[in-house]
């Protein structure tokens, strides 16, 4: 790739999408990257099994470059071999066996008591998504380091911490992207009436279970922001003596506020994710979240998105001139652009731990930010956690090493103990019972057990 000393234009980059027929990631991931002038040239590949959805999104990728007339090129393959030799990047956004082989994940554990507002990540879903989802990662490793060794690969699939320590430990150079932090971000930004970079903020955790250590506008602390923000009544709990009904004025941070009120330290991923990590929140008591205003998941809901994004997505192919050419959030175009051109960014990111998170266990993927410039992400150090989070965090981190294990030898046994230290799961002697439905239930995607 040039060097930011060469570079005077426009740089062609092989970018390889597995999973390029996402109806929900592939329209603004590749609307992103088009319409930023230094990826100009480019040519891109969308790589995917189902043939349907990979048709779909070509013709959306031929609609949208009709607008922008950058001169990208667009092939699509059910074959990442083919795809792959040579590839600059290569982003994944996959699910192994879709929504169907998800509706176990969320259905089995209900019938135990067990309410997963995501169930992606942690709890007995995230534990079986990671299952199914390990050996999948290690063929793309495989793959990617046979073919495109020096290409960066851009994780976006959940449970992130999992599947990116994966391609990590297997060779290749990979960093996790999440979008969870844009949202408090954002919030900071509004308040300060100030742009993105001007908000400094350091962070460290793990994904979808991590929090903001500092943030300062110029020389302002923002904490002062998140005080009033706790303080507003909307974020304030329902009682549990009241009928604990989702109230349509009820606030979108309570777990977030609460939690902030009570230790003094702000999460910033959504309150659906982080409440999944402890094991006192989506309980009876709660009405299983709903004190907090945390709605639940269901399979329906999901398959409602997806069905929402596919008619999205035939719209705006029918209908190109529909389709905005203002970039999102997401950091995938950004980070394209600083590793080839050198020119700098900061963002959120997930990466091994080198010492970045000094009391947690060393080679976990923790989430920190970073500094980002030719083909280098460095990730900020922050230290030692306080040990109000150190303890919280410290047994996930663990479980993620165990999880990986267990995926990749079909140890039962450790899936077991991974299964019943979840602070989910809160009758122990169920979990084995509930380990073995999840398996059965996924038998085809689970040839490891």
């Amino acid at each position: 790739m040039p060097n930011i000393l060469q570079w005077k234009g426009p740089i062609v980059a092989k970018i390889v999408m597995i999973g390029g027929g996402s109806y929900n990631w592939m329209p603004h991931l590749v609307r992103d990257m088009v319409v930023r002038p230094e990826l100009a040239g480019s040519e891109l590949w969308l790589v995917d099994i189902d043939k349907k959805a990979l048709s779909d999104l070509e013709k959306y990728c031929q609609a949208l470059l009709t607008r922008v007339r950058n001169d990208w090129t667009v092939h699509a393959t059910t074959d990442r071999d083919q795809a792959l030799p040579k590839a600059d990047f290569v982003v994944i956004t996959i699910s192994t066996g879709g929504l169907e082989a998800m509706r176990p994940d969320l259905e089995i554990p209900y019938k135990y008591g067990i309410f997963q507002p995501v169930g992606d990540t942690v709890g007995p879903g995230g534990i079986s998504r990671a299952l199914r989802n390990v050996p999948v990662f290690v063929g793309f490793a495989k793959s990617i380091t046979k073919h495109c060794p020096k290409a960066w690969v851009f994780n976006l699939t959940n449970p992130m911490t999992v599947l990116t320590q994966v391609l990590c430990e297997h060779g290749c150079k990979t960093v996790g992207l999440c979008h969870e932090l844009y949202g408090l971000w954002g919030w900071l930004r509004g308040k300060c009436k100030c742009e993105w970079d001007d908000v400094c903020l350091e962070v460290a955790g793990l994904n979808h279970f991590a929090f903001i250590l500092s943030a300062r506008y110029r020389h302002r602390d923002c904490f002062g922001l998140f005080r009033k923000l706790a303080a507003d009544p909307l974020n304030h709990m329902l009682r549990p003596n009241l009928n604990l009904t989702h109230a349509e004025t009820h606030g979108v941070f309570v777990f977030m506020c609460e939690f902030f009120r009570r230790t003094g330290f702000m999460l910033y991923p959504g309150d659906r994710h982080t409440s999944e990590f402890v094991p006192n929140v989506l309980t009876r008591e709660t009405g299983y979240g709903k004190a907090y205003n945390i709605k639940l998941t269901r399979i329906k809901d999901r398959y409602r998105w997806l069905n929402d994004s596919k008619k999205r997505t035939w719209d705006l192919t029918r209908h190109p001139e529909k389709i905005s050419l203002e970039p999102s959030r997401e950091a995938v175009s950004a980070l394209m652009v600083s590793l080839t051109t050198g020119k700098p960014v900061v963002e959120v990111v997930n990466l091994p731990n080198a010492g970045q998170i000094q009391n947690l266990p060393l080679g976990v993927v923790v989430e920190t930010m970073a500094t980002v410039t030719a083909d280098r992400i460095s990730p900020h150090t922050v230290g030692p956690l306080p040990d109000e989070l150190a303890v919280l965090l410290t047994p996930h981190a663990i479980r993620v090493n165990m999880t990986i294990r267990a995926a990749l030898t079909g140890d039962r046994d450790l899936a077991q103990q991974v299964m019943a230290a979840d602070p989910l799961v809160r009758d122990w002697s169920t979990a084995g019972e509930l380990l073995d439905k999840l398996i059965k239930a996924n038998k085809k995607h689970l040839p490891q057990f």
